[in-house]
């Protein structure tokens, strides 16, 4: 009920209601404090009312109150049933009058069904202040079932006995009848204040209707998706302010709708061109993948010529220690002629080395094989030149046993040296062909240990390239045998450089074998990160696609109002 009541019409109700809510207090608390005041009065009448009656008796008769023949006398005129006098009173005083001989009614104005109210005696507390005690009274009392304001009066005798009372009382007619005056003209100024408030309150609202009206046709027009601009309420109370707000608010919704069209329309744009970039970017997605697979298989093909070219590495190791076992037995030969020809044989080597400054594993190891074949070639120069060198040891072995034939007994001590040589000679021929065939073999597995490193296209070779330099041609066997040694020695050091130069190309293989295995597995989540790089992009492209349909849907929604 009250929801579908309009805002004025529950203002109404709610002034109606304090109004008279009001109303009702004031006439309530007005009647509550008139009541008491009347009572009041009242109470003040009685007891002026008894003081005029006293001094109106005792003015019109003289003589004492004294009781004569068991009635009450005032004077000399009797007071039983004296209704005159009662009339005078009471029309003086306009309330109650009675005399009491005792507890009991002599004489009194107030008539019930027609008769003297003087058959009921007196009871109570009122008896016993004025009658027992000598005390005057006032104050409301029951009589015969209606409180009335009341005042007691003993009367006494000349001696001080107490021989009755004199009763007054206000009517109860005429108090009723002050306070139904005097509610019927709070209730008539009560009514004439609420048709004024309700007329003001009228002629006040009607205006504020229009208003309320005239926004709320606004707020529809607005609602229905109409904001164009419309006048604003020219008063600046509330009503004014939510006008002026509400102006404001299209205001702001105008620029809005501008904005949000010219962004639906850009967002349209950027939906395409993004489609577009998806569509390109799964392309470009694709391709990589391609790419990442041959990178992945070329890994691992990477991985396996690495490990076939650490087993050629570990053969080509096992070369190396054999010949430098051969090298130490011509070694061990070198220094038995040098204790037969007591001469010391100087070995002259210079070991020039240059260790690459590498960025790739893969290059050093390169490096490192040619570096070995280089050096086999040499060992294969050197071990030519030793067995040149035996060979002319050996001719000039035997030119030296026919002038030790020549010379005879003489020259059989030179003849059995010269026979030592010339077996030491082809001894050192015999070690120098053994040690020309595993150069020879050596030469093979570093040559297809260098094929096998450049199918990788992983190294690339630097070289470090150790010269050995060679004395000058012995004019006689001393300096053959020097320059043999020299070539021992040379060999010996190339054979220990390649073994270091082993090891360190074994640990080189094994980094980039460990490092190839983990391109490999990098080229594996590479692809299948790709895929699902290529999945959200297939994903943004169905987002973009739809983010195109909200953008058109918005233009349109946006072009339904009016701006």
């Amino acid at each position: 009920m009250l929801r579908k009541m309009t805002i004025l019409t529950k203002f109404y109700l709610v002034i109606l209601s304090v109004v008279l809510l009001l109303s009702g207090v004031l006439m309530g608390i007005t009647f509550t404090e008139v009541r008491a005041g009347i009572e009041r009065f009242a109470s003040e009448k009685a007891e002026s009312d008894i003081a005029l009656a006293s001094s109106y008796i005792d003015e019109r008769f003289e003589g004492p109150w004294q009781i004569v023949d068991n009635e009450l006398y005032k004077g000399d005129t009797r007071m039983n049933e004296n209704e005159e006098l009662m009339d005078t009173i009471g029309d003086m005083t306009n309330g109650l009058i009675t005399i009491f001989q005792g507890r009991q009614p002599i004489t009194t104005n107030l008539i019930i069904g027609g008769e003297r109210a003087v058959s009921v005696e007196a009871t109570g507390e009122v008896t016993e202040v004025v009658l027992e005690d000598g005390m005057p009274y006032s104050g409301q009392a029951d009589i015969l079932g209606d409180e009335l304001s009341t005042a007691y009066l003993p009367i006494t005798a000349p001696d001080g006995e107490i021989l009755g009372m004199l009763f007054t009382a206000t009517s109860q007619e005429a108090v009723n009848t002050i306070i139904s005056d005097i509610v019927t003209k709070v209730v008539v100024a009560v009514v004439i204040v609420i048709a004024v408030i309700a007329t003001l309150l009228v002629l006040f609202t009607r205006k504020i209707k229009q208003r309320i009206n005239t926004l709320i046709k606004q707020l529809k027009l607005a609602g229905a998706g109409d904001l164009r601009e419309t006048e604003a309420d020219p008063y600046q109370d509330e009503i004014g302010e939510i006008s002026a707000s509400f102006s404001m608010t299209k205001s702001q919704l105008r620029e809005l709708f501008h904005e949000v069209s010219h962004a639906s329309k850009q967002l349209a744009d950027s939906s395409v061109h993004l489609t577009m970039t998806s569509e390109q970017s799964a392309k470009a997605s694709e391709e990589v993948a391609n790419t990442v697979e041959d990178i992945s298989k070329g890994a691992i093909d990477q991985a396996h010529d690495t490990e076939q070219g650490t087993e050629q590495m570990q053969e080509l190791g096992g070369l190396v220690e054999q010949e430098q076992r051969f090298v130490a037995l011509v070694n061990e030969a070198t220094a038995e002629i040098g204790k037969l020809k007591d001469q010391g044989l100087g070995l002259v080597q210079e070991l020039v080395s240059k260790t690459a400054d590498t960025d790739r594993m893969s290059r050093d190891v390169h490096a490192m094989i040619s570096e070995t074949s280089e050096n086999t070639e040499r060992i294969e120069k050197a071990s030519g030149m030793i067995r040149a060198i035996s060979e002319q040891t050996n001719l000039l072995a035997l030119n030296a046993s026919i002038e030790a034939a020549r010379a005879g007994e003489a020259g059989k001590g030179f003849a059995v040296v010269a026979d030592e040589i010339r077996k030491l000679a082809e001894q050192s021929n015999t070690f120098s062909e053994e040690i020309t065939t595993i150069i020879g073999a050596l030469s093979a597995k570093t040559s297809e240990a260098v094929k096998t490193m450049e199918q990788s296209n992983q190294v690339s070779a630097e070289q470090s390239e150790s010269v050995a330099k060679t004395t000058d041609t012995f004019r006689d066997v001393a300096t053959s045998i020097e320059r043999m040694r020299e070539s021992v020695g040379s060999l010996s050091d190339s054979g220990a450089e390649l073994l270091r130069k082993k090891e360190s190309i074994l640990s080189i293989m094994e980094n980039l074998s460990a490092i190839s295995e983990e391109n490999a597995a990098s080229t594996e989540q590479m692809s299948a990160a790709i895929e699902e790089q290529t999945a959200s992009i297939a994903e943004v492209a169905e987002s973009s696609e739809s983010l195109g349909e909200l953008a058109q849907k918005l233009e349109r929604n946006v072009g339904r109002f009016q701006y």
